[in-house]
């Protein structure tokens, strides 16, 4: 939802304007709005937060429950030592 939501930062921030500027809003909708939008700082913040859950991201994914060759299986003797590696790096 994150990386999604960076993805869509610049329209995010239209349709916020655009609906605060709509003359439907009301004064005090426009400015719930208005408290409500991200700043430039929030994301940042969410940015860095992408960077750092992503290798937990990657993790899951390949935790799933398949078993391929060599591949990991999901089984708690493979799941350990990776979120180990993962929360070390």
């Amino acid at each position: 939802m994150i990386e999604r939501a960076v993805e869509l930062q610049e329209a995010i921030n239209r349709f916020i304007v655009a609906v605060m500027t709509e003359n439907r809003t009301s004064k005090s909708k426009a400015d719930q709005l208005d408290a409500d939008q991200l700043s430039e700082e929030d994301w940042e913040e969410l940015g860095v937060l992408l960077r750092l859950l992503g290798p937990f991201r990657e993790l899951t994914l390949e935790m799933q429950g398949n078993i391929h060759g060599a591949r990991m299986n999901g089984a708690i003797f493979d799941v350990l030592p990776a979120m180990d590696m993962a929360i070390c790096s």
